[in-house]
């Protein structure tokens, strides 16, 4: 997900290519998730991924490999 698909007015996030590479839908945040990417927006900024990888924390557009989000989040 990147900054600019997230509206926090409205609450909503742009997914893009969840099952081709068109597809293209908007889903309702709930309300807890927003405070939290609000309270993210503040100490990242709002530019490149919502979640880049932490370990590069300088570069906002590395992402997560998926085995590290599988063992970060067990």
């Amino acid at each position: 997900m990147r900054w600019e698909d997230y509206d926090a007015g409205t609450g909503t996030c742009r997914i893009r290519g969840t099952k081709s590479s068109s597809s293209d839908r908007v889903v309702n945040l709930p309300q807890w998730l927003r405070e939290r990417l609000d309270q993210r927006a503040s100490r990242t900024g709002r530019e490149g991924l919502i979640f880049a990888a932490p370990a590069l924390l300088n570069d906002d557009e590395q992402q997560w490999d998926q085995s590290n989000s599988n063992a970060a989040i067990r």
